[in-house]
């Protein structure tokens, strides 16, 4: 093909040659001249011999003219100034622009269908879980089941939302932790030896309940130290108003009275010392009377309750050898606990103090709780965007356990207003976003992203993400979920 084509330039150059210079256009002592006019079909020269076999021709490949733009092969070879039709090998010119991605093309990637499923791909949730993480509420992935005999297997029911009394605002997690303000850690506050703990684990105590009974040589210095001194002061305290009446009667001099009265009131302060020390070592006022009038300096120390309560801990053996600040027993009043709630920063004008909550627990599905907040994060937390909060929650009869997790809704304005509920049972939990599934057809349905609100009477409030006349599946939804996720044990569509 190169080597024809080679040729047929050859002989075209030569005929125009020779055509020109029949016309007087090029003298042979003038070299050559300019070339034809770009475009016209060469026809040689009529009356010269060596173009008539070229005279009223037009070959595809003619290449006289050096501006003459010649037919592209289908292998285009990027000739200078040449236009190469669009073929399915050309790579273009080294000067061609590149050529933007097809709309159509870029339209029929999306629209590409899942043939296992009969879904769009970038809709089938059976073969891309992972997308269900960045759903908002009202945004959904369909879910096909292989056959109709499916729904009987999974028991799958439908029914529609129900329309209800809202208990407002927006649903927050939230933990129970104990009440801080009715929280006490008993440790020893002397060196000794465990000799009896009545307290057992889990024992209801009153106040002043003994806990716990350590033998002590500190406490029995301590004892000693009191009695010391207050037989002290009683001696002072004599010979003062003895020496007093003396020197009222002249029988003694005046500075004798004043240095004995001295002494007395430092006995008194030796007592006030040596009493603040029984204090100090968790004595009651009735304990310290106790040791005055038994004048008993045992080594005796019992150790009480601070509070009526619940021991939550104990640490405490007999026979043990403690040192001062051990911690032997954890009392806890489980009457109220304390809630910690986790709050979105674009709830900053909801969660206010004072503002009322409403509590449910999934562990607890037939109890609802009220509670007040009555602290409020003054930082909000770089990591998590959310701020904390803390609302007191009364514990009947102690169901409620330190480390539960609950569903708490803040109060507002909307109290009262209707919402539409389903069954708690047709909500599952992804990836810690809320889900329903909507029937779409007998073997089609949809997963669908939802905001849940508060739980009442074993229904759930859904505030974004539904329509009434939708078909919600309320019995069998974790048969859907199962069959949602399980491409997460092994590969979808796109995996093939």
């Amino acid at each position: 093909m190169k080597k024809a084509l080679i040729a047929a330039v050859i002989l075209a150059i030569a005929g125009g040659a020779v055509a020109l210079h029949k016309s007087g256009v090029l003298d042979r002592s003038s070299g050559p001249a300019a070339s034809t006019k770009a475009g016209e079909s060469c026809g040689g020269c009529e009356d010269d011999p060596a173009c008539e076999e070229s005279a009223g021709k037009q070959t595809d490949d003619c290449g006289h003219c050096e501006d003459e733009p010649a037919e592209p092969a289908d292998d285009c070879g990027s000739c200078e100034g040449e236009q190469p039709a669009a073929a399915d090998a050309c790579g273009g010119c080294e000067s061609d622009p590149p050529k933007p991605a097809s709309a159509a093309a870029a339209q029929n990637k999306d629209s590409r269908m899942c043939g296992e499923h009969r879904v769009p791909e970038r809709e089938c949730a059976i073969c891309q879980p992972a997308r269900l993480a960045s759903l908002q509420p009202g945004q959904g992935m369909k879910v096909r089941l292989e056959s109709a005999r499916h729904l009987d297997t999974a028991g799958i029911a439908c029914a529609s939302p129900t329309s209800g009394s809202s208990s407002a605002g927006t649903a927050v997690l939230a933990r129970v932790r104990y009440n801080q303000n009715r929280l006490a850690c008993v440790t020893s506050l002397v060196g000794g030896v465990i000799r009896s703990v009545p307290a057992e684990l889990g024992q209801s105590v009153r106040e002043g309940d003994v806990l716990a009974e350590i033998a002590s040589r500190e406490m029995a210095d301590a004892k000693a130290e009191y009695l010391n001194a207050r037989a002290q002061e009683t001696l002072k305290e004599s010979i003062w108003k003895r020496e007093k009446q003396l020197a009222e009667k002249k029988i003694s001099a005046e500075q004798e009275s004043l240095a004995a009265e001295a002494e007395y009131a430092l006995a008194r302060n030796a007592v006030a010392a040596a009493r603040q020390r029984l204090l100090n070592l968790g004595f009651s006022d009735a304990d310290v009377r106790q040791v005055n009038e038994s004048e008993s300096a045992t080594a005796t120390f019992l150790i009480r309750a601070p509070f009526d309560g619940t021991i939550i801990e104990r640490d405490a053996v007999i026979g043990e050898s403690v040192e001062h600040g051990k911690l032997l027993l954890k009392l806890a009043d489980l009457s109220t606990m304390w809630l910690e709630l986790s709050v979105p920063q674009d709830m900053l004008q909801s969660v206010r103090r004072d503002s009322a909550v409403h509590v449910a627990f999934d562990a607890l599905p037939a109890t609802e709780l009220p509670g007040t907040v009555f602290w409020v994060e003054s930082a909000v937390d770089d990591s998590t965007l959310m701020f904390k909060a803390l609302a007191l929650l009364e514990n009947p009869n102690g169901l409620l356990k330190s480390g539960m997790y609950a569903r708490v809704t803040v109060l507002g304005d909307t109290h009262g207003s209707s919402t539409l509920r389903i069954p708690d049972q047709a909500v599952q939990r992804v990836d810690g976003k809320s889900f329903v599934f909507v029937r779409l057809s007998n073997d089609l349905y949809e997963i669908r992203c939802i905001d849940a609100g508060a739980r009442k009477n074993k229904t759930i409030e859904i505030s974004r993400g539904l329509q009434p006349d939708e078909q919600v599946v309320i019995a069998g939804s974790f048969a859907l979920k199962s069959e949602a996720l399980k491409s997460r044990l092994g590969a979808g569509c796109t995996d093939h």
